[in-house]
Formats: structure tokens, C-alpha cells, sequence
């Protein structure tokens, strides 16, 4: 269930060229403890992932495909 989450994550940020330091700073948290959430080292908790969301202007059904029903 963890990592589907973190893949998500990052291709999300990819697609829509948001650089590591821009999430970072949008969470606001240090490039280091993004890099090490992103690659699944730490969790990101749910005030972070609210923040992604935002960042990432996803709508529900997004949320519920990026963040629930993905592999």
C-alpha cells in the first residue's frame, strides 16, 4: 500500500514538472526530507500528502486513482 503512494508521488511531480525543491518548499520541509520521503525512506504524512494534492491540483476522482486504486 506504501509504495504505490510514493510511485505516484513522483510520477505526479514529473508530469507536472515540478521540481523536488518546488514540492519541498510547498510542503515546507527541507529538500533532504523530501528526497527521502519521495524515495520511501520516511512517510509522508497526511498533512504533507493534503499539500501534494493542492500542489498538484488534482480533483477526488484523481486522488482516489493516484492515491488509492493505483499499483
Amino acid at each position: 500500500i506504501y509504495m504505490p503512494i510514493i510511485n505516484s508521488i513522483k510520477l505526479l511531480r514529473k508530469s507536472k514538472g515540478i521540481t523536488q525543491q518546488q514540492a519541498s518548499d510547498f510542503v515546507g520541509i527541507s529538500i533532504r526530507n523530501y528526497r527521502e520521503k519521495e524515495s520511501g525512506y520516511l512517510p509522508f504524512s497526511q498533512f504533507e500528502i493534503s499539500k501534494l494534492i493542492t500542489l498538484f491540483k488534482l480533483n477526488a476522482e484523481e486522488v482516489l486513482f493516484y492515491f488509492f486504486l493505483s499499483e
